[in-house]
């Protein structure tokens, strides 16, 4: 039995490329990428051969391979199974391995030395993670939480602190009034670190350690305050959503409702408008 594999390969991040594969019972030979590969264990059980060592493990297996480690998954005989990949360059990690361990930016990629985590945590982070890269609704959004589950790894996997209180607050100021500015607009992750003046890691860090949420509530925010002048108007939803920057109007409303407690049409309706 094949399955189902399909590739999701988001246009702006060129960096990485997920696979999803569900109900396969597809073998594999031994092999390695030139990417840091990590996945999931969906469903299933299969035989996990890295460093020489070959261990069963089942769902909830969160997997890591470092590039050109050889490595193979395979299901049991004759059984299917379930799995996620994600493929992400070893030169954008290699960076924020830099930042995160303050090592020069020359010092190249830094093998991981864990291969296998268990545990509900680390099954429901990479679930959350992969769900928001393949969703289209942010580029922002999409760049933040990339960068601070892979820092999270680093972190856990060199066993260091994360940084002291980030003490300059005029670079985040001027992230703040950028991304307030611009926030119908599409920006990215590095447009708001190259006016803040650092690198994408120490942007997201310190501006949820400074203003208690990330650089794409902010941009939430904001959006779903200008909405709210603009549904005073008489202006559509559907017109709302677009102008205010929102894929689509489902996009729009569950953000609205989080934000207002109400939906759109609700808010449009108590400002007198029918």
């Amino acid at each position: 039995m094949s399955g189902q594999q399909v590739f999701y390969r988001p246009e702006h991040l060129p960096m990485l490329e997920i696979r999803q594969a569900s109900a396969t019972s597809v073998a594999y030979h031994r092999h390695s990428h030139e990417e840091f590969s990590i996945g999931v264990v969906d469903s299933g059980n299969t035989d996990y051969f890295i460093s020489g060592q070959t261990r069963r493990i089942g769902p909830g297996a969160v997997v890591l391979m470092n590039p050109d480690q050889v490595h193979a998954c395979n299901p049991l005989h004759l059984q299917s199974w379930s799995y996620r990949m994600l493929y992400l360059q070893a030169d954008w990690l290699a960076a924020l391995q830099a930042d995160v361990l303050e090592r020069s930016p020359d010092s190249g990629f830094q093998a991981m030395s864990q291969s296998l985590l268990c545990g509900d945590s680390h099954y429901q982070q990479y679930h959350q993670l992969c769900s928001l890269l393949i969703s289209p609704h942010s580029r922002l959004s999409a760049e933040v939480n990339l960068t601070d589950y892979f820092a999270g790894l680093i972190q856990a996997d060199q066993h260091c602190d994360t940084p002291a209180q980030f003490k300059n607050v005029s670079h985040l100021q001027r992230a703040y009034e950028f991304i307030a500015d611009e926030c119908v607009r599409e920006i990215c992750l590095d447009d708001v670190a190259a006016v803040a003046g650092l690198s994408r890691y120490r942007l997201v860090h310190a501006f949820r350690q400074h203003y208690g949420i990330t650089p794409h509530a902010l941009q939430i925010t904001r959006r779903i305050n200008h909405a709210r002048q603009l549904l005073k108007t008489g202006n559509s939803i559907a017109a709302v959503a677009a102008d205010t920057g929102f894929t689509d109007q489902s996009h729009f409303h569950r953000h609205f409702k989080r934000q207002v407690a109400v939906t759109p049409r609700q808010y449009q309706l108590s400002a007198g408008y029918r």
